[in-house]
Parts: C-alpha cells; structure tokens; sequence
C-alpha cells in the first residue's frame, strides 16, 4: 500500500532539518587495520606462509620463538649484542612491514648469570635488573627504525608458571613462585619499574606488553600448588601499573569433538 506522510515525517524531509548518521567504520582512518593476528613457529618468510596469512586479512602477529632470545644474543655477562644472528627476523620485519601487517614481539630467554633459577625462562635476579634494562633497551632502539617499525614488546611468555612445574629452558615460565603469597608476580613488577622507563626512554611510542598470563587456575586451593591466579594482582602490588600498557592472557577452547580449526604451513 501506500504510506501517506504525516505533518512530522514530512518535516524531516525539508531543507531545515539535518540528519546525523553514524558509520563507524567508514569513519575510521584508511586503510582499516585488521584486530586479528596469528603467530607462528615458524619464520614467516619461509616458504608460502607469509601469503597465506595475508590471505587472511589478519592485521597482526606475534613473533616468538626463535627471535629475541637474551640467552643466545648476549649469553656472557656484559658482551656486545650479537646482532648478526637476527638477519632472518630482521627480513622478517621487512616483509610484514610492506604488507601493513603489525608485529608483536616477544623478549625471554634469559641467560644462565642473570635468573634466579638455572633455567632459562626463569625470574631475571633483582641485582641484573638493570643490565636486562640496557638489553631491552637496545633491543628497542634498533627496532624502532621504519624499516623494522617495531613498537609492542612483550616480556615474557605465560610467566605465571613455577620453574619447578616445567621443564628446564622451558618455552613458556616461569617467573612462579608457589611459596610467594602472589606467586612471584611482585618480583616480575619490580623488574617492570626498572625495565619499563628504558623501554619509554628509548621508544616513547612503544606499547609494553607484560608476559602473557597463563591463568591455569581461576581460584587455587590446594597450598602446595600457590596461588598463580594472584600473579596479576602482584604486579600491581608492586606498583608497577605505570610502566606497562597491555595485559595479554591465553584463552582456552574446548572442544568435545574432533575438529579442524585452521592449519597454516
């Protein structure tokens, strides 16, 4: 049928009368930066991959393993940063660079002289705080150059974890500390006040991003297992929310059947 306008829908058509409409995401700035990102085990310059995952439109990825590794790039106490042995991550950047793709990269892998325990994913020693303060820092003044367009560092991999509960140089951990009331998480703030104004002071755009959580246990009641679930709540105990910006945490989905998420190689 026909829709016969009354006195007020007709004056809304007239030229006296303006309409706002919001689109926001035309809105944003262009072009539209994807908030998905995948991370991978392997180099994304190797074979097809860095296609594939353009493919995906993905707007970000995390670089971890096999990158910034202390332990391999400084492995003796005061001598020079082998920079040489980062030629693949540096093409690495590049690439991502030229495809508008935001990298995420990860600092651990600490040396056997500065953890508390003699495993590399370890706490770093209160007393070498500050040399992996000038590591970092160096780190992120050579990354942030355009070519390499470097600016969110994240310390750490799932640091909520006990050295005791995993293997030696473990990939993940292990800040943890069962007998600590917040499971270590006030000696991972004290080295965020120290690292965190150097990373500031050498790239004031960088964003730092504290080790993601692990969060195995949402309320620990067994005393022999520690409190992980309170690492967070040490941090800030320590007072050392002003020296990071972003709080990453692993999500966990379970599936009761077999499925085919995606598989990139």
């Amino acid at each position: 049928g026909i829709h016969r306008l009354d006195a007020r829908e007709a004056s809304l058509l007239t030229e006296d009368h303006q309409t706002t409409v919001y689109l926001p995401m035309v809105l944003q700035k262009d072009p539209w930066i994807s908030p998905f990102g995948v991370q991978s085990d392997k180099l994304f310059t190797r074979g097809n991959l860095l296609n594939r995952v353009q493919d995906l439109e993905v707007g970000w990825v995390r670089l971890q393993h096999w990158h910034i590794r202390w332990r391999v790039l400084q492995p003796e106490e005061n001598a020079p940063i082998q920079w040489h042995l980062l030629e693949p991550f540096e093409n690495e950047l590049r690439a991502l660079r030229e495809r508008r793709i935001t990298p995420v990269v990860v600092i651990y892998d600490s040396p056997r002289w500065a953890t508390i325990h003699p495993t590399s994913c370890g706490a770093v020693r209160a007393d070498k705080f500050s040399h992996f303060a000038a590591f970092v820092s160096a780190v992120v003044e050579r990354y942030k150059a355009p070519e390499f367009n470097v600016h969110h560092w994240e310390l750490g991999n799932e640091p909520d974890v006990d050295p005791r509960l995993v293997r030696q140089d473990n990939g993940f951990g292990c800040w943890g500390d069962i007998d600590d009331p917040f499971y270590g998480g006030r000696h991972y703030g004290e080295m965020l006040k120290v690292v965190g104004p150097a990373i500031r002071a050498a790239n004031p755009a960088a964003r730092i991003w504290i080790g993601g959580l692990l969060l195995a246990s949402p309320h620990t009641t067994e005393t022999e297992r520690g409190r992980p679930e309170l690492f967070l709540q040490g941090i800030l105990e320590a007072g050392a929310d002003p020296f990071f910006d972003i709080v990453p945490y692993l999500s966990l989905i379970h599936i009761s059947e077999p499925t085919r998420l995606l598989s990139i190689s």
